[in-house]
């Protein structure tokens, strides 16, 4: 999609073609997948260029190729690229899990998500801080013995995505509740569960902006792009055509409210991106068709019952990761 990269900053991202995804069955067939997808995404003739242009603009941007980038002090974070984020992000149970370095520890961290498929593209390192479990106070504070996922910016940072805020709102907490009540045959529609969602979503919508401004202010040079969340239910209609029930044990009542809270989250979180000028790449509805219901190699998401090589349920698969790295390449110019 053309953004005019003169107002890039304030694009957001709406529509794109549903990007060509390897089709990926099991364990047997992951390596070579994964080495198809690292292809497609291969730095093009000219991709560090346009997303130097992004920043900088096409001057600046020529200048930057031609130049080595200013020495760093010890202090100062020197990565070009920044990727902030929870386990959507991180890649949560799939291969390959790392463990080092140290501040990546106990992350949930794959070898194979989106940033590192997006580095690879543009030929450029990356400083991955995603970690399984973060919220948005991950960005100033520890996580545990994890240190804040921002102190990794700084003014040589030309690129920073973002994919977080699905646990301020208690995602898990909705999820795990909706699958009790669909065992039991009933609604988890309590005023509970209401309220909660209720106040959480205020309480993003309130901070968000505000974190945002905060991560510009520390890669002041960077371009800024906000993901959103990938579908995790189809529509009610589709739930039934392709019994689902299985994979989705939901209520089929809870099925069209827990669509809404998902857009609600992503319309927050599109709100909050766009304030601050950000880059915002609606997952969410560019997956539409690509839900856990779908047969492996289509789905992008998994459900309660993940496909092999993924073993995290209600997280992307490695389609989905690949297909997020073409959302954030095709946002910022290819």
């Amino acid at each position: 999609m053309d953004y005019g990269w003169a107002g890039a900053r304030r694009a957001t991202h709406s529509a794109m073609r549903t990007p060509r995804i390897p089709i990926l069955t099991s364990e047997t067939v992951w390596e070579t997948a994964m080495k198809t997808t690292i292809t497609s995404l291969r730095p093009r003739a000219g991709a560090w260029r346009r997303l130097a242009a992004v920043v900088f603009g096409a001057a600046a941007g020529a200048a930057l190729i031609a130049a080595p980038a200013p020495a760093a002090s010890a202090s100062t974070p020197s990565a070009l690229y920044v990727a902030l984020g929870d386990s959507y992000t991180s890649g949560y149970g799939l291969p390959t899990q790392l463990t080092s370095p140290a501040i990546i520890a106990g992350c949930g961290q794959s070898s194979s998500n989106y940033p590192k498929l997006v580095a690879a593209h543009y030929g450029i390192a990356v400083d991955d801080r995603s970690c399984a479990g973060a919220t948005t106070a991950a960005f100033t504070n520890w996580q545990g013995a994890n240190p804040p996922q921002t102190s990794a910016l700084g003014p040589n940072t030309v690129l920073v995505t973002i994919g977080m805020g699905g646990n301020d709102v208690g995602s898990s907490i909705i999820t795990t509740s909706c699958l009790q009540a669909g065992a039991a045959n009933h609604s988890c529609q309590t005023s509970q569960l209401n309220n909660l969602i209720n106040t959480s979503l205020a309480n993003l919508a309130a901070h968000l902006p505000g974190d945002i401004a905060n991560i510009r202010a520390l890669a002041p040079n960077a371009a800024i792009v906000y993901v959103g969340y990938l579908t995790g239910l189809p529509s009610l209609s589709t739930w039934t055509a392709t019994g689902c029930s299985s994979n989705l044990p939901y209520y089929p009542g809870d099925i069209a409210w827990l669509n809404n809270f998902g857009q609600r989250l992503n319309n927050t979180i599109r709100t909050a991106a766009q304030s601050q000028g950000a880059i915002f790449v609606d997952a969410l509805n560019m997956s539409a068709g690509h839900d856990p219901c779908r047969p492996v190699g289509t789905r992008w998401n998994e459900g309660i019952h993940p496909a092999a090589p993924a073993t995290a349920t209600f997280h992307p698969n490695l389609a989905g990761h690949s297909a997020y790295a073409s959302m954030i390449i095709s946002a910022l110019g290819g």
